[in-house]
């Protein structure tokens, strides 16, 4: 699901909205019934059955990310069913996995779905004011990628697990939030554009996924520069060992796993990640306890007392701290698969 932070569309109202419904061809630039008949007609010679109620430009969205799914996950990977219906906002689309569905909200076709121009303006307006804590990338392609990018995790899940084991470790994956560190390794090093403390795991992979496909496209055709190269091969495949070298590092062993469906291998990675943050963190200690010293020592010269003992109690308090602040996160949103 992808869902706007903002209760209503920037330059839509209730009122305009209804009048613009009752009247489709001010709605859509581009609004051409046939176009999106055609498409609709394309779609099905694919296996996949649609309905755009006549918004060419948000069949010809559809088709466009439909076809850079294809090349980057195969046939196998794609909803079956794609339509454009209202929706309660804020909500701007989502995927059920029951039905393999994607819905994009007609409700906000007067502030988005009738050119790419406005699409950009609509996904600028909201990643300005909502950044870095939802939305991964501005792109315009990024709703229908994201919603799209849940029907590629589910096959997945599907095909690894079987249906009815893939029901429940998405729902598990639904349930559990992202562990405390690695947010916390995300937003410190601005690895990534978004913040997924607290958000669950499907919408992590979601966002994941949308930010490194969608640096891939061009902003108006929405086709490959070249060709797109996440690195999801090497990351859904890799062979990993328990100690890593980069923050980066970490959150490919977490993305892994959460494709996987691997809860408790994900609870893991996030285990690690919180004592890696605790090696850096504490290598901050000397730095502070120097400052200190240095400053005890000029005391001392004037009243003598026991500072070394006072340095050493404040140097094991912040050591304590940093490993401990961390720990104590991390507990607090310890994931567990409830079925």
């Amino acid at each position: 699901m992808f869902v706007s932070s903002v209760s209503s569309v920037s330059g839509c109202t209730r009122g305009s909205m209804a009048k613009i419904n009752r009247h489709p061809s001010i709605a859509f630039k581009t609004y051409n019934p046939s176009r999106a008949r055609a498409i609709e007609a394309e779609l099905s010679r694919n296996g996949i059955s649609s309905s755009f109620r006549g918004n060419d430009f948000v069949a010809d969205c559809v088709k466009k990310t439909t076809e850079v799914f294809e090349k980057l996950f195969g046939k196998s990977a794609l909803p079956e069913k794609i339509v454009y219906e209202p929706l309660s906002p804020p909500t701007q689309a989502n995927y059920l996995n029951s039905l393999n569905r994607v819905t994009i909200n007609s409700n906000l076709d007067a502030g988005c779905y009738y050119d790419l121009d406005n699409l950009k303006k609509q996904m600028k307006s909201e990643t300005s004011i909502i950044m870095p804590s939802w939305a991964s990338s501005a792109h315009p392609a990024h709703i229908f990628v994201h919603e799209y990018s849940h029907s590629a995790h589910w096959h997945h899940l599907k095909d690894r697990n079987g249906y009815s084991d893939a029901s429940k470790v998405w729902n598990g994956l639904n349930g559990v939030r992202v562990p405390t560190a690695i947010g916390r390794l995300i937003t410190r090093f601005k690895i990534s554009n978004y913040a997924v403390e607290g958000k669950d795991m499907c919408e992590f992979m979601a966002e994941r996924m949308a930010k490194d496909i969608c640096n891939g496209l061009t902003n108006d055709s929405w086709t490959p520069y070249t060709s797109i190269d996440v690195g999801y091969s090497d990351i859904f495949n890799r062979k990993w060992n328990y100690r890593y070298s980069s923050p980066q590092s970490y959150i490919d062993y977490f993305t892994q796993q959460v494709w996987n469906g691997d809860i408790e291998e994900a609870e893991n990675a996030g285990k690690m990640a919180a004592a890696y943050l605790a090696e850096l963190d504490a290598q901050t200690v000397p730095v502070t306890v120097t400052k200190i010293n240095t400053k005890l020592a000029e005391i001392e010269e004037t009243a003598p007392s026991p500072i070394s003992t006072i340095a050493e109690k404040i140097s094991n308090k912040l050591n304590s701290f940093f490993t401990g602040f961390t720990k104590k996160m991390d507990d607090k949103n310890k994931l567990t698969l409830k079925y």
